[in-house]
């Protein structure tokens, strides 16, 4: 439920994971997974478990 309010929201929230920054792009509630890219990295695109995300 966080990841997608992180998602919709104005303001910039960091978002780690494996202590990198990372942009949220689509959270899928069933699998509990987030599609995820670096923001150095925006092409590179993948899907991670929700538990392996951090805010800052």
């Amino acid at each position: 439920m966080r990841a997608k309010q992180i998602m919709s929201m104005k303001d910039e929230i960091q978002v780690l994971h494996n202590g990198v920054p990372v942009w949220l792009t689509a959270v899928n509630e069933q699998k509990e997974t987030a599609r995820i890219y670096k923001t150095d990295h925006p092409e590179e695109e993948q899907d991670v478990s929700l538990y392996n995300l951090i805010e800052q």
